[in-house]
């Protein structure tokens, strides 16, 4: 598949660990790119596909296979430890970060979701992130507002409880901004 991306990479010759970058249904936003640059800084490698750019409500299928391209081009890049790569997504980037992290198991060693949606099938109604939650072998953050209204915080603690009973390792610290974390590779909501 063809599309264009924002890449961003240390100065410095190396081996980094690669970043593949989801933004937001807004699409690739300068403050992506701003991030990617911050991200390089700190030693990643970062390809932020603009996923919307030959859809803008693309199928999870599709967007699927932009991210396995992404991490493919990351692995060939003489500058990548293929062996470390992460995934992470911006609202409907945080989507596909929880949809596509368990399913990619042997792609990506962590992820981060900024907000999301657990529980939308997204804009096709496709697959729901939370039907994949028993495939989950990877860390995977989720940073959420406590008072965001679209994406609402009792379904991240509602994740976080159905992982508890298939993990055991949850230990919820409140509802009020505070973090619930599921130790021992598993997911946090902060």
């Amino acid at each position: 598949m063809t599309f264009p991306a924002y890449l961003a990479a240390p100065a410095a010759e190396g081996k980094w660990p690669g970043i593949v970058m989801i933004h937001s249904f807004r699409g690739l936003e300068p403050g992506y790119e701003t991030l990617a640059d911050q991200f390089a800084k700190e030693g990643y490698v970062v390809i932020a596909p603009q996923w919307q750019t030959f859809n803008k409500t693309p199928s999870d299928e599709t967007v699927g296979q932009l991210i396995e391209d992404c991490s493919a081009f990351l692995k060939e890049r003489a500058d990548v430890d293929a062996k470390i790569l992460g995934l992470t997504g911006f609202c409907a980037g945080g989507r596909y970060t929880m949809l596509f992290l368990p399913q990619m198991n042997e792609t990506f060693n962590s992820g981060v979701a900024w907000y999301g949606f657990p529980y939308s099938g997204g804009f096709l109604n496709q697959s729901k992130p939370s039907n994949f939650i028993s495939q989950l072998n990877d860390p995977l953050l989720i940073i959420h507002g406590t008072y965001d209204v679209p994406s609402n915080y009792l379904g991240y603690l509602s994740i976080c409880r159905r992982i508890e009973c298939q993990r055991k390792v949850l230990r919820d610290e409140g509802l009020s901004g505070r973090a619930a974390r599921l130790h021992d590779r598993g997911w946090s909501a902060i």
